[in-house]
């Protein structure tokens, strides 16, 4: 596991094939209620190191009937969207 500190808090990766990866970084506070249609708002800063090993939701999808089952990404959706993935080969600030 590999630790790094963020603007808004420390974030907790794995090792995948010699990369660091840190999945479902929050970028910004969620973009519901009085947040819709505006401007993104930087997230709530944390203290806890939080894991960042799984993937974050990603924004509502329509799904089409042309599209086979099999090539639908299953991950939960939500207007909570606004998440990054960092692969990087280091993570020493070099």
């Amino acid at each position: 596991m590999t630790v790094v500190q963020t603007n808004s808090g420390p974030v907790r990766g794995a090792r995948e094939n010699g990369l660091a990866v840190f999945k479902g970084i929050p970028y910004a506070a969620p973009p519901v209620g009085d947040l819709r249609w505006m401007p993104p708002q930087p997230p709530e800063p944390w203290t806890e190191t939080r894991d960042a090993l799984e993937f974050g939701n990603i924004a509502p999808q329509e799904k089409s009937p042309l599209i086979p089952p099999a090539l639908l990404i299953d991950q939960p959706e939500s207007e909570d969207c606004l998440y990054l993935n960092v692969y990087t080969p280091g993570t020493d600030g070099g």
